[in-house]
């Protein structure tokens, strides 16, 4: 009896930790959806269409995620530099997460 109690338990925290994971992710996409609406949207679109700046819609193909982050922190004129103020460092990784679901 006491073996299943333990593996109950071992379970329940199984099962707590897959699902704070899961928050942390849909925070993570939220707020980069968020920062990207703040900061990019104006040059790059809604939806990454492009509109002053160029398109990001299928950016992953042309990059993959440590590729746009070093964009991001380290851009070529005419993109403005928002790193490292007002984007943080985890800022830079959750717009970059964002902009590789376009």
């Amino acid at each position: 009896m006491e073996w299943r109690r333990g593996r109950l338990i071992l379970v329940a925290i199984a099962a707590l930790l897959v699902y704070a994971c899961g928050a942390t992710a849909q925070a993570t996409g939220e707020n980069g959806r968020r920062l990207y609406e703040a900061n990019c949207r104006v040059c790059h679109g809604q939806r990454g269409e492009g509109a002053l700046g160029p398109e990001l819609l299928g950016e992953r193909a042309h990059k993959n995620e440590a590729q746009t982050i070093d964009w991001i922190e380290h851009p070529l004129p005419p993109m403005p530099r928002l790193y490292p103020a007002p984007l943080s460092e985890r800022d830079v990784r959750d717009v970059a997460k964002f902009v590789m679901t376009l």
